[in-house]
């Protein structure tokens, strides 16, 4: 335990960088909404301030995303309209309400699929990843609600669209999903099949997500009763959320490890 509390130390400091740092960018966000005119402008810029909130105010979050929704349907801006169902869907899951996110990714997936029915080439890619992310949304409220064919479904859907736009990124997010609910359903070789191809992607982009893919890892391997493995990823993971601070994964991470060193 003592090598470990020197680690957590260096990842709550991190983590307090990083909230100043959302703040000044909110501030700054903020500041160019009150400046603005033009209302597809306007309406980009309240969602993306509605974003920002995901991580520390799911309440404001709505405040934004709502505003963003009243003007982007004022206007007919299909793409702000669906990431503002997106985003009312983030703050729902957020607030514990998932019969609600069910509603406004559902939302979602309605104006991104109908856009991209009547619409040529123009914002086809922003459409496409709209709708990705709903599908992806979905997966994640029905695996909540322990629904694992609809989410595998939906995530399914949503890594042949960015497979497609070979977005790794957003990939490499839905492979840890479907690992996260083949994982649910006792699959562990499946699991742990998209779990390791997730963490490829994620190590060779520097993702901020990594210690906690590592950490799925490392549970597989755990479940598995090989512990060795378990340990090396385990321990990798840690030194992972030292450099990608994440306070979920970190909080996941030190339950896990605490009732390994019970046993």
């Amino acid at each position: 335990m003592k090598r470990i509390r020197p680690l957590l130390l260096f990842a709550l400091l991190a983590f307090s960088v990083a909230s100043r740092a959302q703040n000044q960018k909110i501030d700054s966000l903020v500041s160019v909404l009150q400046k603005t005119k033009n209302d597809i402008d306007k309406a980009q810029l309240l969602n993306a301030v509605a974003d920002e909130y995901k991580a520390t105010d799911p309440k404001l979050m709505q405040k934004y995303a709502t505003e963003a929704l009243q003007l982007a349907t004022k206007i007919k801006d299909n793409v702000a309209q669906g990431n503002a169902f997106l985003n009312l869907g983030n703050a729902a899951i957020i607030l514990g309400n998932y019969p609600q996110a069910l509603q406004y990714f559902s939302a979602a997936q309605t104006v991104f699929e109908k856009a991209l029915e009547n619409s040529g080439t123009e914002n086809k890619k922003e459409l496409n990843n709209g709708l990705a992310r709903a599908y992806g949304s979905l997966g994640v409220v029905f695996s909540e609600q322990s629904n694992y064919a609809k989410a595998l479904q939906y995530h399914l859907k949503a890594v042949k669209i960015y497979e497609a736009d070979a977005n790794l990124a957003k990939c490499a997010r839905v492979y840890n999903n479907i690992g996260v609910v083949y994982k649910s359903q006792g699959e562990d070789f499946k699991a742990l099949n998209y779990f390791i191809k997730c963490l490829k992607i994620q190590e060779k982009m520097g993702d901020n997500s990594v210690g906690i893919t590592t950490t799925n890892v490392g549970n597989i391997y755990l479940k598995q009763k090989n512990y060795s493995k378990a340990f090396d990823y385990y321990t990798k993971a840690q030194q992972l959320f030292v450099k990608f601070p994440n306070q979920r994964g970190l909080g996941n991470y030190t339950i896990t490890w605490g009732c390994i060193i019970k046993k």
